[in-house]
Order: C-alpha cells, then structure tokens, then sequence
C-alpha cells in the first residue's frame, strides 16, 4: 500500500519537472515553421538558422511559443501570411518581409504577452 501511495505521488509532480523544449527548424523549405510550430508543446522555443524561411499559409497559435534567431544566425522569414496568436507569443532576432501584418492579435478569454524584439521588417503593409 505504502508502494501504491509512493508512486501515485511522484506521477502527481511529474509536470512539474517537465520543461520546455528547443526545436531547431531548417531554412529552406517552405512551410517548415508552421510544420514546427503545429508538432510543438506549449512553451516550446522554435529556433532559426541564417536563411530564408518562406510561409504561405497562417501560422495558427493558441500555445505559447517563442520563435528566434540562434545565436549569431540571421533568419529571414518571408511570409504572404501571418502569425495568428491567442496565446503568450515571442518573435525575437529575425528579420521579416511580409505581404500582410506580421503579426495578429486574436480574442481570447485568457490574457496574453506578444513580445517582439530585435526584429526587422521591411515590405508589410
């Protein structure tokens, strides 16, 4: 019994020793960071190479994310579409030329943070 109680417990703190994870996504092939971002956890960290990252379709998010540059790499990402967030949502490092906002705030009944750093965009709107 006491066996029972020893194990029922540590499955009780096992979320709390699970941390966010790191997905390098590759330049080059189109749609990969909506690829990235639709196979990623809530918090994950999405990071970026020097190249070109071309998008066409909304990139749909209602789970925290931070897309970002790795050190010393200079992502650009070339989208005809946005990010769509509801949830806490980082852009950090990148540069960006975009046919549409880059970034759209959607409703949602839980506040959220949108943080956008160290970016550049060029050809938005």
């Amino acid at each position: 019994m006491m066996q029972r109680r020893i194990v029922i417990f540590v499955l009780t703190l096992l979320p709390l020793w699970v941390t966010a994870g790191v997905v390098s996504v590759p330049a080059g092939q189109s749609g990969k960071i909506k690829d990235a971002a639709t196979s990623a956890a809530a918090g994950d960290t999405l990071l970026l190479s020097t190249g070109d990252y071309t998008e066409t379709s909304n990139i749909v998010l209602a789970k925290a994310l931070t897309v970002m540059a790795a050190q010393g790499a200079q992502p650009v990402l070339k989208m005809s579409c946005r990010f769509e967030v509801s949830a806490d949502f980082a852009l950090l490092g990148v540069s960006a030329e975009s046919s549409a906002e880059i970034v759209r705030m959607k409703n949602s009944a839980v506040p959220y943070n949108v943080t956008v750093k160290d970016c550049n965009f060029s050809k938005c709107p």
